[in-house]
């Protein structure tokens, strides 16, 4: 995800200097950005320890585990409108980013509170599978802080 953001990041330098291009963002970057956002849950790299075929997404409950996907499904869904609407060249790009950057930021506390609410033995859990979403949300807003 970082590496991905990277190649974005540094895309959208080059084009505020040498303006527009054709194509507008190279075909590999826009890959590895499209494959960093649409990756399966963070869960299915994450094993427990005393066994490798069962990932964490299993042990947890049934309302958690849905809660969170859910959650990763809306995040990429918002971060995969949000990277598209990059560069902003029109008024529309620029409310739509904002409308998403609203929409994103509404999801802090609710990740926040699936990590609080959930059993104190699936806390740690919880905070592994919830970490890499609030790094991707993090990466969005910097770089539309950056942009301003």
């Amino acid at each position: 995800m970082a590496q991905a953001y990277g190649f974005l990041r540094k895309s959208i330098s080059e084009m505020k200097v040498t303006g527009l291009g054709d194509p507008v963002i190279e075909p590999e970057v826009a890959s590895t950005v499209l494959i960093g956002l649409s990756q399966q849950p963070p869960s299915t790299k994450y094993y427990l320890a005393n066994n490798a075929q069962e990932c964490i997404l299993d042990i947890l409950p049934k309302e958690t585990k849905e809660e969170l996907l859910h959650y990763w499904i809306s995040i990429q869904e918002l971060l995969k409108h949000f990277w598209s609407s990059y560069p902003i060249t029109t008024t529309y790009l620029n409310t739509k980013v904002s409308r998403l950057k609203d929409a994103m930021a509404d999801i802090y506390p609710k990740l926040q509170k699936i990590k609080e609410s959930s059993q104190s033995d699936f806390r740690h859990q919880v905070f592994i599978l919830v970490r890499p979403m609030v790094q991707a949300l993090d990466a969005a807003f910097t770089h539309y802080d950056a942009d301003l």
